[in-house]
Order: structure tokens, then C-alpha cells, then sequence
């Protein structure tokens, strides 16, 4: 018998001639505190009904329950919260009488009641009529485990970790358990689904097929930008994100964890769980971007010194080079992402390589700054400015633009600079001082306008998607000194009384 943890196996980039298989018990669920695969909880929840001794608002009725019921039942220290329903599960269990219980596809194991799960699914567990996502904010640590109970559906059982709920959200990575009897699973990201069998040929989870209780978990991995797969506390192998099907899942958010499935007209669910080992460490302080200078000049590869939030950022001969892009793709100064100054100037020089394939759009990419968090632009959670060039002939050229979450708003409307610019300038700068936001163009005033609705937060680089491929060099992230305020104001090459900085 494979006892838990035992498949730690060398980072699944190929062939895994070494993997041992095996068939999954059926049963096999875990109950809440009883995981070996961290040893602090974070959130967890046992779906106990009220009739089995749950919280009062829990009724063994096959109907989506009213919100106080959706509180998250253990929460082990930190704050409440409440569980995100998407399509809503009700509260059953498979006990004397099958409380609440309604059968469908794939069928119950009514065979092993009660408490065919062996977690405790006599008391309680979740149930839908179709497809479901469920989860919760989290956004705690940045290796963490998420598991669950659950009976395997024909098409899939998923975890989740993205900027929000379920397997469509942004900056997602989700594992799909297929329950088709191949012993296959899959990496989705909200966009591309690609199956592990058909890089990895030897991976299997041991699942021969739906309408069984299994425990699934995974331990998601910022840090070492990995995966770890298990089905009933077993690894079925550390996935490498950085070379798995082109590295294009290895940038995923912890903002949200959740746990769903779909295939055929019912999803059951229990002990939903996450946490990690040891306590929660304290969030790390932002770099201080008073003073950040970067001219790239190491060996081609990654980037280091900078916050990936989406796309392949690599140096490349002494540039920073995004793509082609096939989403629109953001990168942050700083490890972790700093913190703006209130007065500071950034400056940059970038190059085309490639304008994508989108002629209408044509070249489309620029920075952000004062950016408060790694969300993409139009996301109900960003707020900050974004100057973009772009050649679409409605706002060709320069447009500095004011993100309020999903809003916009065009602060050198009607956007763009039109003749003015006739082509990207190589050299950009912004200088921020005061309530005035100033854009110089190869050192040429191009955007003055006065906003000071967001100071500080991030500062970054962006493209736009559409095989976009840009490639940055000789960013700059100043204070500027009180001798050279005014010099800077006015576009004075931005060396005047700069302090060399290395990293």
C-alpha cells in the first residue's frame, strides 16, 4: 500500500519512469483536522447539518439555503468569512432517512451508507443539481494546500486558486480529476485546458471512474512556482510551472481558493479545507521604490528583482522581453512589488519587436503606476494609472488613462497624441509632483494634467495581448532631489542629480 506523501517525486517534466501507480481506495475521504498534508488549518468547513448537531441555519433541505448559512464554520483564528455559493449547493447527508438527499448522475454510492465517505458524510455534506464552484477569499500564505471531499463526476472534480471564484476567474490555476476512467487530470487557467497525460504519459491519479468518494487536494506553490497533485492523501507528483506546457500556468493568485466539479446532474462535496505548515507569516514589506534602477545587464533567463503578475518575462541580451502575448501581460518593480513614493519620477526606454496581429490595435503596451494591486486593467479591484501607446486611429498614440476599478477614465481626452507622435518615442518618462502627473516623450512634454486621486502603490510595465512582443531596458524609479525639483518638472534629462542604485 502507498502510505501518504510516499510519491514525492522529481518535478514532473517528462517521462516519469519512476512513478509508482496506484488504484485510489473508494472512501476515502478525510475529515477536518485530520489532514497529513499540513499541519495548520486555515479554513475548513465539515457541512454538518442542524438535525446532525450543525450551525442552526443548516436544514437537510434540497434548496440553496439563505446567506447565514454559507458562513464559514471553522475559521481556526482568522476572520470570518463566508463561502462564495456561484450556482449554490443545499445541505445533505447520507444518514438513516438520507436527509435532504436527492439522487441523480453519476448515482450515489447509497451501497457504503451511511457514511459511505468514511469522513463523516452522515452528518453532512454538500450537495448541487449541476455544475458548482464554491470557495472563499483568502490570499494568506503562498504555499498552501486546498482539499476536498468529494464523489467523482464523469467530467471532472476541481480545485481552484485565482483572483476570484471558480475555474473562469482571472489569474486562475485550477486542477481538473477527470472521472473517465483514464486516470487523467488537467491544468486550466481560465482559458487553456491541457491535459497532464499528454506531456506527462505516465501520470495517473489512480481515479477508474465516477460515483465514488475520494479526497482531493493540491498544494499550490508561489514560491517555487510548482504544483503538487493528490488523490486521497497520495502524490501523484510536483508539477514544475515554469516549463509545463510553455510555463503559461506558473503566475496564479491566492486572492480566492475553492473547490467545485460538473459532469452529469450532481456534485457532492465535504470537508472542504485549506491551510498550510506553521503559522501564517507575516506579509513581506514592499521594496522601497524611492530609488530603483534596473538596465538588465545579467544573464539571459527570468527576470529576478521584479513581481510577475501575468506573461513570460525574460532578459534578453540585456532587455526585458515580453512575448508574443496571448493575454495581456503586467510586471511590478520589486520583490516583493514596491511601494511608490508620493513624488517620484519612472522613466524607461522600449522597442517594438513585434506589433502582434490585431492591425486595427497594432502596438499596444506602456506602464502603470500608483497601481494598488495585481489585477489587470478592467478589474473591478484595480485602481491607478495606466499611459499606453496604441495605433488605433481613434486614440493613436499616447493615452494616459485613470482606472476606478472596472472604469476608466481618459485624463488626455479624447486619448491619444495623433500626429504629434508618429511613432512610439524611444525614451519615456512620467513625473509625478504634487497633484500634477506630466508625460515626456523623448523628452518632449506630451501629457500635463492634474489628478491626484490615487499616490503611492505600484509601479510596472504592460502590454497588451495579440502576440504583442516589447521588449524594455533602462527603467528608472526616482525621488527627485529638492535641488532638481523644477528641473525635472520641465523635462530635464532625468539624470540630474540621480544616485547610481544597484540591486
Amino acid at each position: 500500500m502507498i502510505t501518504p506523501r510516499k510519491l514525492r517525486l522529481a518535478f514532473l517534466m517528462g517521462a516519469v519512469s519512476s512513478l509508482a501507480i496506484a488504484s485510489s481506495s473508494y472512501g476515502a475521504g478525510v475529515s477536518v483536522g485530520s489532514s497529513v498534508l499540513f499541519d495548520t488549518p486555515d479554513y475548513s468547513d465539515t457541512f454538518t447539518g442542524t438535525d446532525a448537531g450543525g450551525a442552526p441555519n443548516r436544514p437537510f433541505i434540497p434548496a440553496v439555503q439563505p446567506a447565514p448559512a454559507y458562513v464559514v464554520e471553522n475559521t481556526h483564528g482568522n476572520p470570518p468569512i463566508s463561502f462564495q455559493i456561484g450556482s449554490g449547493f443545499s445541505f445533505a447527508a447520507d444518514g438513516p432517512g438520507t436527509p435532504g438527499f436527492v439522487n441523480g448522475v453519476p448515482a450515489y454510492p447509497l451501497g457504503a451508507a451511511p457514511n459511505a465517505s468514511g469522513a463523516g458524510s452522515d452528518t453532512g455534506f454538500t450537495q448541487t443539481g449541476g455544475a458548482v464552484d464554491y470557495g472563499i477569499a483568502y490570499g494568506l500564505r503562498d504555499v498552501y494546500t486546498v482539499q476536498v471531499d468529494a464523489v467523482q463526476t464523469t467530467d471532472r472534480i476541481d480545485l481552484s486558486s485565482g483572483a476570484g471564484l471558480g475555474i473562469f476567474a482571472p489569474d486562475s490555476l485550477s486542477v481538473f480529476f477527470r472521472g473517465d476512467g483514464s486516470g487523467n487530470a488537467s491544468l486550466f487557467n481560465g482559458t487553456v485546458d491541457t491535459s497532464i497525460q499528454s506531456i506527462i504519459p505516465g501520470f495517473n491519479t489512480g481515479i477508474t471512474g465516477a460515483g465514488q468518494w475520494h479526497n482531493y487536494a493540491a498544494t499550490y506553490n508561489q514560491v517555487n512556482k510548482t504544483i503538487e497533485l493528490f488523490v486521497d492523501q497520495d502524490s501523484k507528483g510536483v508539477i514544475d510551472l515554469t516549463t509545463f506546457s510553455g510555463g503559461i500556468y506558473q503566475n496564479f493568485s491566492n486572492a480566492t481558493v475553492g473547490a467545485g466539479g460538473a459532469g452529469g446532474n450532481r456534485v457532492w462535496t465535504d470537508n472542504f479545507q485549506v491551510g498550510g505548515n506553521g503559522a501564517i507569516p507575516p506579509p513581506p514589506a514592499p521594496q522601497d521604490l524611492s530609488m530603483f534602477h534596473d538596465q538588465f545587464e545579467r544573464p539571459n533567463g527570468p527576470v529576478d528583482g521584479w513581481t510577475t503578475h501575468k506573461g513570460q518575462w525574460n532578459i534578453d541580451n540585456g532587455r526585458l522581453v515580453i512575448g508574443p502575448t496571448n493575454e495581456e501581460t503586467m510586471i511590478f518593480a520589486g520583490v516583493p512589488a514596491g511601494e511608490l513614493p508620493q513624488d517620484y519620477s519612472m522613466e524607461f526606454t522600449w522597442e517594438y519587436l513585434s506589433e502582434g496581429s490585431n492591425p486595427a490595435i497594432g502596438k499596444h503596451a506602456g506602464a502603470v503606476f500608483n497601481w494598488n494591486t495585481s489585477a489587470d486593467r478592467f478589474n473591478g479591484a484595480s485602481n491607478g494609472y495606466n499611459l499606453f501607446w496604441i495605433d488605433r486611429a481613434t486614440d493613436f498614440g499616447l493615452t494616459l488613462a485613470r482606472f476606478d476599478g472596472a472604469a476608466i477614465t481618459v485624463l488626455n481626452p479624447p486619448g491619444g497624441t495623433g500626429a504629434t507622435l508618429p511613432e512610439p518615442p524611444d525614451h519615456i518618462k512620467i513625473s509625478v509632483l504634487g497633484d500634477v502627473i506630466r508625460v515626456f516623450a523623448d523628452g518632449q512634454l506630451i501629457i500635463d494634467v492634474v489628478d491626484d486621486t490615487y499616490r503611492g502603490g505600484r509601479a510596472g510595465l504592460w502590454t497588451w495581448t495579440g502576440g504583442q512582443v516589447v521588449a524594455f531596458d533602462n527603467v528608472w524609479i526616482m525621488v527627485p532631489e529638492p535641488t532638481t525639483l523644477s528641473a525635472l518638472a520641465l523635462g530635464v534629462a532625468g539624470f540630474l542629480g540621480r544616485r547610481r542604485y544597484a540591486r
